[in-house]
């Protein structure tokens, strides 16, 4: 019975430990997902500086940002794609940020393109233009943000229950096992007591048997 009992509190801790790792692993994907969301939006972010700090100076030095960002924001969405490609709701996310940013970059290099001699009505047009495209962009950000924060709270809810019913399983199988330990130990302790006693019981009857057998040994001897 002492071996079915710890066997039962052996699995089940098993089982909450397993669940306390899939927890972590799951909190540790979100989080590399908000991290990852979070460097292509800080990437993005002075590429449009960058590029009406051009078009008031005509210095290319200050597209320096705007190219980086051209190279650096398609890498890290192949990276992030990778990263969501077994959750369908994330990746469908993932997507839409990727066709959002790639047809703000087209709009950039073909119909946005700034010069420094480009007429500042051209300029204007171009800025409306780019401005709705941006508040588009920042609006999907935050839709995916919302979402991964939701699903990072959820997670961590779960993990911090895991954590407790693991906690909880091992204490109960410290306190089951140290039971389990005294009850033998009891056992152990009568059986030799008992064992002992039987001794003794023995003992006495023998040496009850000897003065019998002398009584009438003596007898015996009286007779003859």
């Amino acid at each position: 019975m002492a071996v079915i009992i710890v066997s039962l509190v052996a699995v089940f801790t098993l089982l909450a430990i397993q669940k306390q790792e899939e927890g972590t692993k799951m909190c540790n994907h979100t989080n590399k997902v908000i991290g990852k969301l979070r460097d292509i939006r800080y990437t993005r972010s002075p590429m449009r500086g960058a590029r009406c700090s051009y078009w008031f100076t005509g210095k290319d030095s200050f597209l320096d940002l705007y190219y980086n960002g051209n190279t650096l924001i398609p890498n890290r969405l192949e990276e992030l794609k990778k990263e969501v490609s077994d959750n369908p709701l994330e990746a469908l996310n993932v997507n839409r940020l990727d066709s959002s940013l790639s047809s703000l970059f087209t709009f950039w290099a073909n119909k946005g393109k700034l010069s420094a001699d480009l007429p500042k009505e051209k300029l204007v047009a171009i800025t409306i233009e780019e401005e709705k495209m941006l508040s588009s962009l920042f609006a999907l950000f935050e839709v995916i943000k919302a979402e991964e924060g939701r699903v990072l709270s959820i997670s961590e809810a779960a993990l911090a229950k895991y954590n407790t019913q693991a906690k909880e399983l091992i204490i109960g199988g410290i306190i089951i096992l140290m039971v389990v330990v005294l009850v033998l130990v009891n056992a152990v302790i009568s059986t030799l007591k008992s064992r002992y006693r039987a001794g003794n019981r023995l003992e006495t009857t023998l040496a009850e048997m000897e003065k019998a057998i002398a009584i009438a040994d003596e007898k015996n001897w009286v007779l003859d």
